[in-house]
């Protein structure tokens, strides 16, 4: 599974990744990228996420997304704030498996 993380400079997102890469399975690619790279790395991705500072474009990100199948949605407050990388690890399972 090939999981994004879209967020502001990295530095938050970058801790719930290295969470999530515990968790993860041997085959599981999980980045965090700045919003600039939106355009050119959310179609690559099985699922994407938007750290919540950047949950206003949520609608652009669904336009990237949207047209190719990709589940993408804004991280939970709660799982962001605790850095919960398995919590995120399964709620990108969930959303591939819809």
């Amino acid at each position: 599974m090939n999981i994004i993380v879209f967020c502001n400079a990295g530095m938050s997102s970058g801790l719930i990744v290295n969470k999530m890469r515990k968790v993860a399975g041997p085959d599981d690619n999980i980045n965090a990228y700045q919003s600039t790279k939106m355009a050119e790395m959310a179609p690559t991705a099985d699922v994407v996420f938007l750290s919540p500072a950047l949950r206003t474009q949520l609608g652009k990100l669904k336009g990237l997304c949207d047209p190719k199948g990709i589940p993408c949605e804004a991280i939970d407050m709660r799982i962001y704030g605790m850095a919960d990388g398995a919590a995120l690890y399964k709620r990108a399972q969930e959303l591939v498996k819809k």
